[in-house]
């Protein structure tokens, strides 16, 4: 039971990198859009 329970720990820390990896990717894009239509 305990292995199973880390286990998915684990994968849940792992999601949760790979989804705050994502969200600032697009928040990064989302920024530079914003910039560039200020700039024209």
């Amino acid at each position: 039971m305990d292995s199973k329970f880390s286990i998915l720990g684990n994968n849940i820390n792992l999601v949760r990198d790979e989804l705050r990896k994502t969200i600032n990717v697009e928040i990064k894009a989302i920024i530079e859009v914003i910039t560039k239509i200020d700039t024209q």
